[in-house]
């Protein structure tokens, strides 16, 4: 009897963003993350291992922590008046990836999912359509409601795997892991910038919540499928992977 595809099946893993580099991990599911005083959150630990907690010293505007929200797992609700996280400095390079796994609660004027200036993950004002955006003119992949290789969709009530990139001038906006529009324009040099979470500075706040962020210093095309799969599998939002994804049919193993 031929025992190796037995011990072979026998070794598999489920693969997590642990099997890559990544530059900023906040993992919702992981209570061990979270410090809270009630709910209210003060500090959602980095699990990339380079200490980029994303942290809120001033009570009033820490973020909710909810259990048993979204597939059994917890995640961070902000109120979207004045709830926000930040992280330390650190460098925003030439090539970038940012997944999220979000919803919005209500509309908002540009609600802010993360943003490390001047490239904002954010939804477009009123619609609750999921965009990557330049600061300083409002332009990005998924911005326009007419947008050339289609558009992303509202995620007001409505989760979503959300992933997008920069790399070197092109730009890519991704849903539950479908390309919906890309963009061309280079805005590099970037300096190293804090990453805000559920706002851009003071001003642009998020009303919903967040699930996980992962952003990782490159852009891949495995990685970024093996990250939509590993998410939308983790977050019982696997039945919304485009067809023909890698992973929609099951998990990515290691």
């Amino acid at each position: 009897m031929n025992i190796l595809p037995f011990f072979m099946g026998a070794s598999r893993r489920l693969w997590t963003p642990d099997d890559i580099s990544t530059a900023l991990w906040l993992d919702a599911a992981d209570e061990s993350t979270i410090t809270t005083a009630f709910v209210a959150i003060s500090a959602w630990a980095d699990k990339s291992g380079n200490a980029r907690d994303a942290v809120q010293a001033t009570e009033d505007a820490q973020p909710a922590y909810y259990a048993n929200t979204l597939n059994g797992l917890n995640v961070v609700q902000f109120d979207g008046s004045d709830d926000r996280l930040t992280t330390p400095s650190f460098a925003l390079p030439d090539s970038f990836m940012i997944l999220a796994v979000a919803q919005l609660t209500a509309t908002g004027s540009y609600p802010m999912l993360h943003t490390a200036n001047p490239l904002n993950l954010r939804t477009v004002s009123g619609s609750g359509r999921p965009a990557l955006t330049d600061a300083g003119n409002n332009n990005g992949a998924g911005e326009s409601s007419a947008a050339p290789d289609g558009t992303t969709t509202s995620i007001i009530s409505t989760w979503s795997v959300i992933t997008a990139a920069y790399n070197a001038g092109s730009w890519e906006i991704w849903q539950n892991g479908s390309s919906r529009d890309t963009y061309s324009a280079s805005i590099h040099p970037f300096s190293a910038v804090v990453r805000d979470i559920g706002s851009r500075s003071s001003a642009n706040y998020w009303p919903g919540d967040i699930a996980e962020i992962v952003e990782v210093s490159a852009v891949n095309a495995e990685d970024r499928q093996r990250l939509e799969g590993y998410a939308a599998w983790k977050w019982g939002l696997q039945g919304l992977l485009s067809g023909g994804h890698p992973y929609e049919n099951d998990p990515p193993y290691v």
